[in-house]
């Protein structure tokens, strides 16, 4: 299996006239349609690949998309609901001396999001296994969504106050949680390696975030609005590292 050759057979020409024609279709109704657009062009990438010569198949259907996106409203309206209250009565029983504590409890009610975000990252990815075959057995994912989520949490925190160097790491423990979760029939996934070996595929988004956060904190220090020009090349070094690290370390955790 490990020798296993995968080709794509698509053609761009074929798949920019599908994105096309569905985008078109998506921006007509409003965003209605997107859920067909998924579902068509993913079947069109699972019909693409074929490892050993034989095509994937993705069974998913728009209307369970569809569904679920309702559901999904429901359930963040009733959390965030739920949230807001909770942070507005505590804010209120301990604001008699602080004043502004309201309105921080208030502002910082968006952050209650971030956990419900990485649960439906993770069931997002369930779902896609789940709805994906090769050769007629099926792929699929175990439950785990609230585990990813405090993790993904925790290690985001850990990226934050460490300026970034704790993203490599991060990256790597996030995808060996979900791909040690995975399986193919009765075969399991297995993420192998170490996020030390990422570090070195993140220099550039490091020396772009390292250098941002030096301009803003000389501007913020001296009030000379000079040093903000710097921004023009710090910033996107910031964005390009961060993108070539994501494909470079998906590329490099998959052993390509």
């Amino acid at each position: 299996m490990s020798d296993l050759k995968t080709d794509f057979a698509g053609d761009r020409g074929d798949l920019f006239a599908l994105a096309l024609r569905t985008g078109v279709l998506s921006v007509l109704t409003l965003g209605i349609y997107r859920f067909w657009q998924t579902t068509r062009l993913r079947r069109w990438y699972w019909s693409a690949v074929r490892p050993g010569g034989v095509a994937l198949e993705y069974t998913g259907t728009p209307h369970e998309k569809l569904m679920g996106f309702f559901v999904a409203v429901l359930v963040l309206a009733a959390y965030l609901t739920v949230v807001n209250l909770a942070a507005m009565f505590v804010a209120i029983r301990l604001s008699a001396g602080l004043p502004d504590l309201l309105t921080y409890a208030v502002g910082a009610a968006p952050v209650a999001l971030l956990p419900i975000v990485f649960v439906a990252r993770y069931r997002a990815r369930r779902y896609i296994l789940s709805r994906s075959a090769w050769l007629g057995i099926r792929f699929g994912m175990d439950p785990g969504a609230w585990g990813y989520a405090w993790r993904a949490c925790l290690y985001w925190l850990l990226t934050a106050l460490t300026l970034g160097l704790f993203w490599p790491l991060k990256s790597f423990q996030l995808e060996k949680y979900l791909t040690d979760r995975s399986w193919y029939g009765t075969a399991r996934f297995t993420q192998h390696g170490s996020g030390l070996t990422l570090y070195g595929l993140a220099i550039p988004f490091f020396l772009g975030i390292w250098a941002t956060i030096g301009v803003l904190v000389q501007v913020g220090l001296t009030g000379d609005g000079g040093w903000a020009w710097y921004l023009v090349v710090s910033v996107p070094l910031t964005l390009l590292g961060g993108v070539y690290f994501r494909v470079a370390s998906l590329r490099a955790m998959a052993g390509l």
